[in-house]
């Protein structure tokens, strides 16, 4: 009944928030760091493939 009684309060609403919030941003940041890991990855791949080519 405590964890009830905890959430009550009223500054639960606002560390919920907070919490919501820092879990989007990490998730978007992981996101970033895929998405930006991938393309580097392909670029890397694409221009061993041109250097390979010009010989």
């Amino acid at each position: 009944m405590s964890i009830l009684k905890g959430l009550a309060r009223p500054g639960a609403r606002a560390v919920n928030a907070f919490r919501r919030l820092a879990f989007r941003l990490v998730r978007l940041a992981v996101t970033a760091t895929a998405i930006a890991t991938v393309v580097l990855v392909l670029d890397a791949l694409l221009l061993k493939d041109e250097e390979a080519g010009d010989e």
